[in-house]
């Protein structure tokens, strides 16, 4: 039996059966203004709410962006960020925020896959 972990989202719940897998990746996929970024945000505060790590792959904001937005969704989440990694989009490969590196996807298996355990 799959373990599902509720995203804190009750619609979206009901429509799951409960919620989301344990473990899981989530993408989202929708026309342009359908909502998809604030939904990530919501749900990756949610279980960082939870003392969940969580992964949030941008390819369109900043790390600053970012985290101001998910700051923004409600209190208790600037404390929860240590358990962010997050990752976003450059010309030439994926920079993790955290330290400004350009890293490839190769990296990231890797580091995801120690950072997991």
């Amino acid at each position: 039996m799959t373990l599902l972990e509720p995203t804190g989202i009750n619609v979206l719940d009901t429509i799951l059966g409960g919620g989301l897998p344990r473990p899981s990746a989530v993408g989202l996929i929708g026309n342009m203004g359908s909502g998809k970024s604030l939904f990530a945000k919501q749900i990756a505060v949610n279980m960082l709410r939870k003392d969940f790590r969580v992964l949030y792959y941008s390819i369109d904001e900043s790390a600053d962006d970012l985290r101001e937005s998910l700051v923004s969704l409600g209190p208790g989440v600037e404390e929860a960020l240590d358990h962010l990694y997050l990752l976003y989009k450059v010309e030439r490969g994926l920079r993790q925020a955290d330290r400004g590196e350009l890293i490839s996807q190769e990296e990231v298996r890797q580091r995801m896959a120690k950072w997991l355990k």
